[in-house]
């Protein structure tokens, strides 16, 4: 049976940025102790080895959480289709991932730096795997914001009672990031029980083909994006160290949350933009993209100014003593709060939304190879505050060259 349940926009917003919240500020509640009880050496070596972690995933999700959201957006009204589409999509995803699963193992046992932590690499595999019934993409693509919410509620509440009651000290480094296994696998079991009642599934190559050109071309938007957000990380952790790798974890913590805000703005609105693409209607696009701007504008001004202001108590109130090395990364990120949280809405809001996939690699093209220019230039004499240049840089070209792009979708009004 066809998920039909609809939910006006105002809604979809509302509850994602619910799920922002939880998502992200649960964490926050746990950072400021398990910075102090881990300590910064700790904290950066987590950091560098979930980046690299994540950057796998990014390679075995590559365009899935874009593409499935608007293949399930156009779906979801025919029963069949929406089998057809998660069908398909699901199983592309596990058929890449295993592939990354294979190299990361290789990995793992033949470098020096991950075979010291290969144990913390194991449950890195884990997340790797169970990441691929995560499936946050169809629900997004249903627009049934509220069940994400109150799942992502109470596991994400039952992981921060976990994190006091089990870490107590700093060998319980490998305990932490275990239970951050713990909330993928809860996460993924309970979605796939809800996804396969609301569309079912079948294994089919058929399925799978429609998918793979799309599936790649927006990976590679996401993968070369990754080049100056994730895998900068891995960078400062091979060539700086943990140490280094724990100011910028710590520079970067509060950032993601307010980065979080427009991703949740974004991800409501993209199934309704979605759906007046297809339909060709620009002139409500544009309308929507316009408020969500200036819902960004009032947002982000005020943020800058207490954030530039009140760096150094906010990085004593989240880390604690120690972590001062933090201080001039978080300044350097701080000022271009509006301009990460526009890029990302003209990329994922409007030029993924209206199809334009070739536009989006292009511009990110360009963006990876000033990041990798300025990683090798800048973090092996800077370290974090090099890192933060480089992802400062990187996400201001994207804003440009998206805004560029986007005018001949927008000017419809």
């Amino acid at each position: 049976m066809a998920y039909r349940r609809q939910k006006g926009i105002r809604s979809n917003v509302v509850y994602s940025m619910l799920l922002t919240g939880i998502t992200y500020l649960f964490p926050l509640v746990v950072y400021p102790y398990i910075s102090r009880v881990l300590g910064v050496a700790n904290i950066g070596l987590i950091g560098f080895i979930d980046s690299l972690v994540t950057y796998f995933i990014l390679i075995s999700m590559m365009g899935i959480s874009a593409l499935g959201i608007r293949e399930v957006a156009r779906s979801r009204e025919d029963s069949r289709g929406l089998r057809r589409t998660f069908s398909g999509l699901l199983s592309l995803h596990l058929i890449v991932t295993l592939v990354c699963l294979a190299v990361m193992a290789v990995l793992t046992l033949t470098v020096d730096e991950l075979r010291d932590h290969r144990r913390m690499m194991y449950i890195g595999m884990c997340k790797l795997v169970c990441n691929v019934f995560l499936v946050e993409w169809f629900f997004r693509g249903i627009e049934d914001f509220r069940y994400i919410t109150l799942r992502s509620a109470i596991i994400r509440g039952a992981y921060v009672v976990c994190v006091f009651l089990f870490v107590r000290d700093s060998s319980d480094t490998l305990v932490y990031y275990a239970l951050t296994l713990g909330v993928v696998v809860m996460t993924a079991t309970v979605n796939m029980i809800y996804a396969l009642r609301c569309s079912g599934f079948r294994f089919s190559t058929e399925d799978i083909k429609v998918y793979v050109r799309p599936f790649f071309s927006l990976g590679t938007y996401m993968l070369l994006a990754a080049s100056y957000t994730t895998l900068n990380v891995v960078v400062l952790g091979f060539v700086a160290g943990d140490t280094e790798v724990g100011y910028y974890s710590t520079a970067t913590k509060l950032f993601s949350i307010l980065m979080a805000v427009y991703t949740a703005l974004g991800d409501a609105v993209m199934p309704r933009m979605s759906l007046l693409s297809a339909c060709g209607r620009r002139d409500e696009m544009s309308r929507l993209t316009r408020k969500c701007i200036v819902i960004l504008v009032l947002f982000a001004l005020p943020v800058t100014v207490a954030g530039e202001l009140f760096a150094p108590e906010i990085v004593m109130l989240l880390s604690g003593p120690g972590y001062e090395g933090a201080i001039v990364p978080l300044r350097i990120i701080f000022p271009f709060v509006l301009v990460f949280g526009i890029e990302r809405l003209l990329v994922v809001q409007v030029l993924t939304a209206a199809g334009k996939e070739k536009a989006v690699n292009r511009i990110t093209v360009l963006a990876a190879i000033l990041g990798i220019v300025l990683n090798c230039v800048l973090v092996p004499h800077m370290g974090a505050a090099g890192s933060a240049i480089v992802w400062v840089a990187c996400e201001t070209l994207v804003a440009v060259l998206a805004f560029r792009a986007s005018r001949p979708i927008l000017r419809h009004s």
